[in-house]
């Protein structure tokens, strides 16, 4: 009887007898944290203060039986969901294009979209979304080539940036599967990536 009332005790107190501490007594040694203080703004003003949040067209692109996401109508599609949802008034405003809708101009080497696909051109979209109070997202690659094999941005950083500027792209997604390593060119324009 003596022997189970000691074994009971000296578990309670830490187990085994090895003179551990009681989980009543840590709160008591916890040390004092100071209480965390965010930034008034963000510490680089070209940064978004939130995720960007909407929908990425490559869902439709793999899960769509038309032309994937290759084409201007899903994207207006997507645009209208947005709002009649009441998506877009949570917060989930942006609608991003992605790789496998640009393709280079050979005699201006300018990114664009393929006119069969997108016949009213990609200015007309982001027009479009931004009369409904969205945002358009557009993508890039570091690389030659995109994630779909199209055009990266290699060798062309500035051009690109700034079509997609002159469309009144509000987002740019920049991917690396054209390119394995960083590269220090693409760095000098992230100030522009959100525009």
């Amino acid at each position: 009887m003596s022997s189970s009332s000691s074994s009971s005790s000296s578990s309670s107190s830490g187990g085994g007898g090895g003179g551990g501490i009681a989980a009543h007594d840590l709160g008591s040694n916890k040390p004092e944290r100071p209480p965390l203080k965010l930034p008034d703004a963000p510490p680089w003003p070209h940064l978004q203060p939130t995720p960007t949040m909407g929908y990425n067209g490559w869902l439709a692109a793999t899960m769509s039986h038309e032309v994937g996401a290759k084409n201007q109508t899903i994207y207006y599609r997507i645009a209208d969901r947005l709002v009649e949802t009441g998506l877009a008034a949570a917060g989930y405003d942006t609608v991003l294009v992605v790789c496998n809708n640009f393709r280079r101009n050979r005699n201006t080497s300018k990114i664009e979209v393929d006119p069969e696909t997108w016949p009213d051109g990609f200015r007309a979209l982001v027009d479009y979304c931004h009369a409904k109070k969205l945002k358009v997202g557009a993508y890039t690659d570091t690389g030659a080539k995109n994630c779909c094999g199209g055009p990266g941005a290699f060798g062309h950083e500035e051009l690109d940036i700034q079509q997609f500027a002159d469309w009144g792209v509000d987002h740019l997604a920049v991917d690396n599967c054209g390119n394995p390593g960083a590269r220090r060119e693409f760095h000098a324009c992230t100030t522009a990536v959100v525009f």
